[in-house]
């Protein structure tokens, strides 16, 4: 039996018919032999092998190729959207920072306004106190107790002045002594006219002149 066809059906049907006769002798089981010198089947090349080796070496190279360039697309995809994400937590980042600035100026300048009010206060209370340094007070005086109320009221100031001067009583002006009343002063402060014997004696006395009574 002649079989036509290429070199790997040979090898083929070689297999078959040597599984198939099992214990037949050799002459049966080597039918591939017959077919070698057969010019029908046609036996590769080394150059068709080479060839083929070639194709194939050529499409799994495009296939890598074609490969990278979808992973290097999906890394650049991957990349650019943690960047994103990376820009909208720097902006969340900004505006947060901008947020506390702002809350910190704010509590600044309360805290300002706070310290205006109780030293105001302080200073108010010390001179009404008869403080001779009404600074002194604010420097001095305990101000845990005072506070500044919703109102802008302050609260405490005068007890605090009132309890410095009691700890401090050197800080408060010394009371003016009387002077001497003038004799010669009248009602309304005006110096009064003297008497005809008041003048006499004065003249006396200044010009050493007699004046007859």
């Amino acid at each position: 039996m002649r079989i036509k066809g290429s070199w790997q059906d040979a090898m083929l049907y070689e297999a078959d018919a040597g599984g198939a006769g099992g214990g037949s002798d050799a002459g049966d089981a080597a039918p591939f032999d017959k077919l070698r010198g057969d010019p029908a089947v046609k036996t590769p090349t080394v150059e068709e092998l080479q060839a083929q080796l070639a194709d194939k070496d050529k499409s799994l190279k495009l296939a890598n190729a074609e490969a990278k360039q979808r992973r290097e697309k999906l890394e650049a995809i991957e990349a650019a959207d943690a960047k994103r994400k990376e820009a909208e937590l720097t902006e969340t980042q900004k505006a947060a920072a901008r947020a506390d600035k702002a809350e910190a100026d704010l509590q600044a300048l309360q805290e300002r306004h706070r310290k205006s009010a109780i030293y105001a206060a302080i200073r108010l209370a010390a001179k009404d106190a008869n403080f001779a340094d009404p600074e002194d007070a604010v420097l001095l005086a305990e101000l845990t107790g005072v506070e500044v109320g919703d109102d802008d009221r302050v609260a405490g100031a005068d007890a605090a002045v009132k309890a410095l001067a009691k700890a401090k009583p050197h800080l408060i002006k010394a009371a003016a002594r009387p002077g001497a009343p003038n004799i010669n002063a009248a009602e309304g402060g005006q110096p009064r006219a003297l008497t005809g014997a008041e003048l006499v004696e004065q003249r006396r006395s200044t010009d050493n002149i007699y004046v007859p009574f």
